[in-house]
C-alpha cells in the first residue's frame, strides 16, 4: 500500500514538473542567429611572374562577401586552370574581425632555351616551326613530349623513317629550363615501288602518271660505282592528294563509283627502301549513250536508236522532224537558234549528216531537203 502510494506522489511530481519547463520554454525569447564570418582580405603567395590580379581574377571570393568554405574548392581550381602553377593551396587566417584567404602558388619553370642536337639533314629554323614550344613560354612536361613526336612526324613526312628524338630537360639555377631535342636521323628511305591492285579498266601506269608520290629511278652516271637516286620520299600529305587524284582519274573514264580502298606504306628498314600498295575498286563503268536534242513537245519519234544505248558518243545529231510547222525546227537541230541565217543552217545540217551514227536515215532527210532540191 505505501509503495503504491509513492509511485503515484512520483508520477504527480513528474508531471508537474515536465509542465513546468514547457512552459518556461514558450515564455523564453527565441535565441539570435550567428552572425556571419566577413572576408577581409584575400591575398597571393610565392608568385614571381605571374601577377596578382590575373591570379585573383579567377577567384570568385571577394572582399566584404560571407566566407562560404563549400566554394572554396572551385576557387583553388580555377586558378590552377590558368596553367601556370605546379601547386595551389589555400589558407584561412583570422583577420580584423573576420578571415584573410592567402592562395599559395608554386609557379612552373619557364622555358628559358630550345635547343636542337643532331640534325644535319634539316635545318633548326624548319624544326622549330613545326613546335609549339615557344622560349618564355611556361614549361609542360606534355608540351615538350608532344613536341618531339611532331618533330618524328616531320622527319617520317621528309623520309626519314629511322628518325629517334629524345628530349631532355635541364633546370636552371634561377628554376627556369633548358629544352634539348637530341635527334639521330638515321637513312633516308626511298621509295622502291608502287603497286596498284585491283586496277583494270585503268593501267596501272596510268594511275601512276597522275600521281605526285614517285618510284626511285637509279640513272647511271659515268663515274665507276656512282649513281643518281631520283628522290622519291614518302609523304603523307602528298599520298592522301594522290587518294584524290586516283579517284578523279577513275571518274573521267566513267567510274563513277570506284574508290581506293587502302594504302599500305611497307618499310624495308635493312634496305632502307619503302613498298606502297594501294587497292582500288573500280566499279561499273558508266558511258555516255546519246544526247536527245528534241524539243519537249516534239512528238515524233527518234530515227536513230533509243538514248538509253551504252554507246559512248561526244555528240548525237538526231533527225527527227518536229511536228511543228516553223521552219526553224525542221531538219536536224544541232543548234536551235532562231536567228541564224539560212546558208548556216544548211551548212550545219550538211555537217551533222556527215557525222550521224544513222546514215540511212541520214541520206533520206537530205533528198527531201528542199535546199538540195534547188542546188539540183
Amino acid at each position: 500500500m505505501g509503495d503504491a502510494r509513492g509511485g503515484v506522489l512520483l508520477a504527480v511530481f513528474l508531471a508537474l514538473f515536465l509542465a513546468g519547463a514547457r512552459a518556461g520554454s514558450a515564455q523564453a525569447p527565441p535565441e539570435s542567429q550567428p552572425r556571419p564570418i566577413v572576408i577581409k582580405d584575400i591575398a597571393v603567395q610565392g608568385n614571381r611572374r605571374v601577377q596578382e590580379a590575373v591570379i585573383l581574377g579567377r577567384v570568385t571570393a571577394k572582399i566584404g562577401n560571407p566566407f562560404v568554405p563549400t566554394r572554396l574548392a572551385d576557387d583553388i581550381r580555377n586558378v590552377f586552370a590558368l596553367g601556370f602553377f605546379d601547386d595551389v593551396q589555400l589558407k584561412v587566417e583570422d583577420f580584423e574581425g573576420g578571415v584573410k584567404l592567402v592562395f599559395v602558388v608554386v609557379e612552373r619553370p619557364f622555358v628559358r632555351d630550345v635547343v636542337f642536337a643532331g640534325n644535319k639533314k634539316l635545318d633548326s629554323a624548319a624544326l622549330q616551326e613545326k613546335i609549339d614550344l615557344k622560349l618564355g613560354g611556361v614549361y609542360n612536361p606534355v608540351d615538350v613530349n608532344r613536341a618531339a613526336e611532331k618533330l618524328k612526324e616531320y622527319y617520317e613526312q621528309e623520309g626519314y623513317f629511322e628518325v629517334t628524338i629524345a628530349p631532355d630537360v635541364q633546370r636552371l639555377p634561377d628554376g627556369d629550363v633548358s629544352v634539348t631535342f637530341r635527334i639521330a636521323e638515321g637513312r633516308k628511305i626511298k621509295i622502291e615501288r608502287i603497286v596498284i591492285e585491283g586496277a583494270h579498266g585503268v593501267t596501272p601506269k596510268e594511275i601512276k602518271a597522275v600521281m605526285a608520290t614517285k618510284e626511285c629511278e637509279l640513272i647511271p652516271i659515268m663515274l665507276p660505282g656512282c649513281e643518281y637516286i631520283i628522290p622519291g620520299t614518302v609523304q603523307r600529305e602528298k599520298l592522301d592528294e594522290d587518294v584524290d587524284r586516283i579517284v578523279q582519274l577513275y571518274n573521267d573514264h566513267g567510274y563513277i563509283q570506284a574508290r581506293v580502298e587502302s594504302t599500305d606504306v611497307q618499310v624495308d628498314r635493312i634496305k632502307a627502301r619503302v613498298t606502297i600498295r594501294i587497292v582500288v575498286v573500280e566499279g561499273p563503268q558508266f558511258k555516255v549513250g546519246g544526247v536527245d536534242g528534241r524539243s519537249p513537245t516534239s512528238t515524233a519519234p527518234s530515227a536513230g536508236p533509243p538514248s538509253t544505248s551504252t554507246r559512248p558518243s561526244s555528240r548525237t545529231c538526231p533527225t527527227s522532224r518536229s511536228t511543228s510547222p516553223s521552219r526553224s525546227t525542221r531538219g536536224p537541230r544541232c543548234s536551235s537558234s532562231a536567228s541564224t541565217s539560212r546558208a548556216t543552217r544548211a551548212a550545219r545540217r550538211r555537217s551533222c549528216a556527215g557525222r550521224s551514227p544513222w546514215p540511212r536515215a541520214t541520206s533520206s532527210r537530205r533528198r527531201s531537203s528542199p535546199a538540195r532540191g534547188r542546188s539540183s
